[in-house]
């Protein structure tokens, strides 16, 4: 069975998957209460402008002297 060429996407609407799991899901080292990523959004795009936000400081406080002319061989 071959998916459509969609321009550059393939699309998938005609490949209905369905898997029977015998067992707990954990015996095919899947989550037993599995969450839908999109439900973090918010949550760790905050987290990453926070996380930009302390390496942006970081690195402001490493090189706030460098530039001002202190030592160095010509001083």
């Amino acid at each position: 069975m071959q998916g459509e060429v969609d321009g550059n996407r393939l699309s998938l609407q005609e490949f209905n998957a369905f898997f029977l799991l015998l067992s707990k899901p954990s015996t095919y080292n899947l989550p037993e209460n599995p969450k839908l990523p999109q439900r973090n959004v918010v949550v760790d795009s905050l987290l990453s402008i926070g996380a930009a936000l302390i390496v942006g400081v970081g690195a402001l406080l490493a090189f706030r002297d460098r530039g001002r002319g202190q030592g160095g061989p010509d001083a």
